[in-house]
């Protein structure tokens, strides 16, 4: 289209004479809503002339030159320009005088007048068109202040059949009686402008004229003749109507045909708008309803695939090629050819359009009014739709684990769990329908402390791991194909569990406890907690000094997770080391005075299993040991279900020094269980990890060799059936490397200025190891073992003449009339290969001892005849050969004495 400008501007000037020849003065005088009505109008003109001349529809020439000589894509101002600008000023300067019904409007939206449009907000409407069709039960009836040419506002006589105004809203007007709630209720008292906005509610659908004229105002000279109807109830209307509006929305949104769907999601967002002066129930009833719509989709789907793609039916409510298509046609409706309409894919897409073109927007208004009360709207729709669901499911397939005869604790124990993962897919079924916008975090939170709250807080949630980006299948199906055809910016509220987690344990040590229990919650469900968050927590709980108990849940996580994915060995041990350093002192105390020390004991006994599981350890085994216990594992999802592969941990085993010291200092409280604990970790460290070379236990063993015989002492002073079964292969081991630290341990003990008591304890303890050496685990294969105890032998039968105590004499004599031949079989063994193996001094040494012991048991034999002839011949050949000839003969001449 060409024009001249003087003609545009003169055909405006024509149209909206009424407000282009307002002068500045004249509109600083107008109300409030008079000057956003004119602004809203003003610019929209404006628009449509802007974009139609960039978009080349319309082409403006100016006294006869073409547009080519002009400057492209801009319009010379005129009134339109100038009038538009004052109305916008005055709006932004926040100095216009409101009507009392925009001012409540205002504040039970939480709207500021400068960000407000009236013709543009869709609630605002709705409001209007509510107090047009209201009876005015609380203004007077007389004549309106406004004086109108065009409309006769004097209030006509429609109250006169009653003797008490209405209290439900009129379903018919005439005209005058609505220009008359505009200039009393509005403040509109500008015929012009009450005639715009009566025909733009009229054009919007909000009545219609009862002659079904299409245009509101047209020739007829008596305007007030006109008569308007409303054809359907408005939420905010104080009538009864308003139940069946709302149930019309509930019966057309739980109905499988999806044109039944967009005719309720229709009447929601022409006559059930978010509105803030909508009643609290209102708003639930209706949010439910469409959250109830979104998480019925997989059960739609399946009736979808079952009753109609399996009969090869049409399906319902989408549209297929045949059909005229919808205008303007969405952009994510996909064209369905004939051939594929039997395809439930086509079902799915199609509803998709209906959440993208009419539940978001629903539900981004109501966000936007008030967001903390739309994340608890949601959370509580979500909690009460998943009691629902899992009630119904359960009385319809009760849970197959569980038989007759089982607890009612049992039962409701299971209940609640599913209970909580329901709850959980609900919210992240929000998450990937868009309709969680910047709330999920808020969502996330209020479901961890519903769980963190309860007793359940143990069980696994398997939805947990749908979550979170290292369940790298199971989060790329989150990237579903709606999440582009939305319409949504939703890169600010990405789902990511983390982020909450993280800032609320930093903000306090409360918020630390709760974040504990927290990523316990995600260690239960297979979460892969990265190593990074786990240092973070030792950081935090460095830092607001958490005690043993409330550092015990972040052992029991670190536990959890391993238990099934035992990586990070290094950093774990690390992280360890750091918190016993820390927490040595308190758990040293405990230790010593006796009193709550069930929780140290499972602090210290989870953190080496811990360390166990990170070694390869078998797990049969170090639950047979009883390092962690069948209840504290049962219940963690198996590594098939949560598809965890398995492999092995390439970074070598290297014990942190001051995890050692940790462990020595704990080891020297002498408490039983804290010395059975430290002895089982070692046993299997040493005995039984994977990852251990033969010599890298050597080498171990060699470095912590004092901290590892004082542990095998103090074990066998310990009388417990469990230990039985390691403590002699633990022994060997040790001593077969490095014997010295065994020896002056011994030396120690028996020392003839210590303590006979203490005397006499070594010797009961060196029993139980004699006793032990006819077990076929008293042994160390591939080693020449017997030769390094030898000192225990020693020490136990020179207490017989060599002790000044009586008692620790007359001991000995006790407990060896106790022995079995078996044990002196064994002795005599291991002093066999003494004499075979040892140099010429140790030799001597022995055969003396030897022959004293002997004057005491006459009748053992020592040591075998075989043995005693392959030496006195190696004597004589050294005797001959080498320089050890005078000590070769004087152990000749003891063996002979023997």
């Amino acid at each position: 289209m060409t024009i001249e400008w003087n003609a545009l501007r003169q055909s405006c000037v024509d149209f909206y004479g009424d407000i282009l020849s307002l002068s500045q003065e004249e509109l600083r005088g107008r109300r409030f809503e008079e000057i956003s009505i004119t602004a809203s109008i003003l610019w929209t003109q404006l628009q449509l002339l802007t974009h139609g001349v960039a978009l080349g529809s319309i082409l403006i020439t100016h006294n006869g030159r073409g547009p080519g000589e002009l400057t492209p894509h801009k319009v010379a101002e005129f009134e339109l320009h100038r009038v538009l600008q004052t109305c916008e000023d005055l709006i932004s300067q926040d100095v216009l005088a409101v009507s009392a019904a925009t001012e409540d409007y205002l504040q039970d939206n939480d709207l500021q007048r400068s960000e407000h449009s009236i013709l543009f907000d869709w609630s605002n409407l709705t409001y209007t068109t509510t107090t047009i069709k209201s009876p005015a039960t609380n203004h007077a009836l007389g004549p309106s202040a406004s004086q109108s040419s065009l409309l006769t506002v004097t209030q006509p006589d429609i109250f006169s059949a009653v003797k008490e105004p209405p209290n439900h809203p009129f379903e018919m007007l005439p005209l005058s009686h609505m220009r008359d709630v505009l200039g009393r209720d509005f403040d509109l008292h500008s015929d012009g402008i009450a005639k715009y906005l009566l025909s733009y509610l009229h054009h919007l659908g909000f009545f219609e004229r009862v002659d079904r004229h299409p245009t509101l105002f047209d020739d007829n000279p008596n305007v007030n003749s006109i008569s308007c109807s409303f054809p359907l109830p408005l939420g905010l209307d104080l009538s009864t109507d308003v139940e069946t509006l709302f149930a019309s929305v509930e019966a057309c949104l739980s109905d499988l045909d999806l044109s039944v769907n967009e005719t309720g999601f229709l009447l929601l967002s022409r006559r059930l708008w978010p509105n803030g002066m909508a009643s609290e129930y209102a708003v639930r009833r209706l949010t439910q309803a469409i959250i109830s719509w979104v998480f019925a989709e997989d059960d739609n789907l399946a009736t979808i695939l079952r009753d109609y793609v399996a009969r090869q039916q049409s399906l319902p409510g989408v549209r297929t090629a045949d059909d005229v298509n919808p205008w303007p046609e969405a952009r994510t409706l996909r064209h369905v050819p004939p051939s594929s309409v039997h395809n439930g894919g086509d079902y799915v897409t199609a509803r998709r359009s209906l959440l993208s073109h009419y539940a978001i927007p629903w539900l981004s208004a109501l966000h936007n009014e008030d967001v903390d009360n739309y994340a608890m709207l949601l959370y509580e729709t979500s909690v009460q739709l998943a009691q629902t669901s899992l009630s119904a499911d359960l009385l319809v397939a009760p849970s197959p684990n569980f038989s007759p005869t089982t607890s009612t604790d049992a039962v409701t124990h299971n209940r609640d769990a599913q209970y909580f993962d329901r709850l959980l897919r609900f919210i992240i079924r929000l998450s990937q329908n868009s309709v969680t916008f910047t709330i999920f975090d808020d969502l996330f939170v209020r479901w961890l402390e519903a769980v963190s709250a309860s007793d359940r807080f143990e069980e696994p949630i398997p939805s947990l791991s749908r979550l979170f980006a290292r369940d790298a299948q199971e989060s790329a199906s989150r990237a579903s194909v709606f999440d582009s055809t939305a319409g949504q910016d939703t890169s600010d509220a990405a789902i990511d569990p983390w982020r909450r987690v993280i800032s609320v344990s930093a903000e306090n040590k409360a918020g630390l406890l709760r974040s504990l229990r927290w990523i316990y919650v995600f260690a239960r469900s297979g979460v892969d907690v990265p190593i990074q968050t786990y240092f973070h927590f030792i950081t935090l709980m460095e830092k607001f000094q958490t005690t043993v108990t409330e550092s015990l849940l972040f052992v029991k996580t670190v536990m959890s997770s391993t238990w099934q994915r035992p990586t990070s060995r290094f950093e774990i041990q690390d992280m360890f080391a750091k918190l016993h350093t820390r927490l040595m002192p308190e758990v040293l105390q405990t230790l010593s005075g006796g009193t709550h020390i069930k929780n140290v004991l499972h602090f210290i006994r989870q953190t080496l299993a811990t360390c166990l599981l990170l070694y390869g350890c078998n797990r049969t085994e170090v639950m047979e040991l009883e390092m962690i216990y069948n209840d504290e594992i049962k219940d963690i999802p198996s590594r098939r279900k949560i598809n965890i592969r398995s492999s092995i941990v390439s970074d070598p085993i290297i014990v942190p020094p001051n995890f050692m010291a940790a462990i020595n200092r704990y080891m020297s409280a002498d408490v039983d269980d804290v010395s059975c604990l430290i002895a089982k970790f070692f046993h299997m460290f040493l005995m039984r990890s994977p990852y251990l070379e033969p010599h890298e236990v050597d080498n171990f063993i060699l470095k912590n060799g004092s901290m590892l015989c004082n542990c095998v002492w103090q074990l066998y002073g310990i009388r417990r059936p469990e230990i039985s079964a390691f403590r002699a292969p633990f022994i060997l081991r040790t001593l077969v490397v490095d014997s010295q630290p065994f020896q002056n341990t011994l030396k120690k003990v028996f020392s003839a200025e210590g303590d006979w008591e203490l005397r006499l304890e070594g010797i009961a303890r060196l029993f139980r190891i004699i006793l032990d050496s006819p077990s076929p685990d008293f042994q160390v294969e591939g080693r020449q073992w017997k030769s390094s105890v030898g000192d225990v032998f020693y020490y136990f039968f020179a207490s017989l003449w060599a002790d000044k105590k009586e008692e620790i004499r007359l001991s000995v004599d006790t407990l060896v009339s106790n022995m079995l031949a078996v044990h002196f079989h064994a002795i005599s063994s291991c002093w066999d290969e003494v004499l075979s193996k040892s140099p010429i001094e140790e030799r001597v040494k022995l055969v003396s001892f030897l022959i004293q012991l002997r004057s005491h048991f006459p009748t053992w034999q020592v040591v075998s005849w075989e043995v005693i002839v392959e030496t006195l011949l190696e004597d004589q050949y050294d005797e001959k050969e080498s320089g050890d000839g005078p000590a070769a003969a004087h152990l000749a001449s003891l063996f002979l004495s023997m």
